[in-house]
């Protein structure tokens, strides 16, 4: 019984730990990608993901310059939002810009995204935050970190 119960601890060890190596995998891609553009969308995405383990669910029908200035903050960002709305500017023209961004706007996208996560860290706490971005979900939804159209017509995430 002992042994049983020694191999179930082990499973769920190696379990949590995979899903805590593909959270950091996933943050690492984003953060060091190749092209500023899919750095600064990468940002975004990882926002929204911090945000959503903070209880502030995506709104995928607002652009992120609405979801920053009044869905965000009505629904608990606290001080998550300053920053939150200058990446949604940094997102915003890394969507529909025809030039990429620079070096120093990719970056201050990451910066901005340490600046969301301390916030919103003091707000809920790490373990919540840990817990929640841990959760199984049906889908990794990868179309945000996807570069937008060459035709820059896409949709925002």
């Amino acid at each position: 019984m002992l042994v049983l119960a020694g191999i179930a601890l082990l499973g769920a060890a190696i379990g949590v730990g995979w899903l805590v190596f593909r959270s950091v995998e996933r943050t690492r891609r984003r953060r060091h990608a190749q092209d500023n553009r899919r750095r600064v969308l990468g940002a975004w995405a990882e926002a929204l993901e911090l945000l959503t383990a903070a209880g502030v669910e995506a709104r995928p029908s607002a652009t992120s310059i609405e979801f920053a200035l009044r869905h965000a903050p009505a629904h608990g960002a606290g001080d998550a939002g300053p920053p939150l709305m200058d990446l949604a500017r940094l997102h915003t023209a890394a969507m529909f810009a025809a030039a990429p961004p620079s070096d120093a706007d990719a970056d201050q996208a990451w910066q901005l995204v340490d600046q969301i996560d301390e916030a919103l860290r003091e707000l809920v706490g790490r373990t919540t935050m840990w817990r929640t971005r841990l959760r199984p979900r049906p889908s990794e939804r990868p179309e945000h970190d996807e570069e937008p159209a060459d035709d820059l017509v896409s949709a925002e995430p």
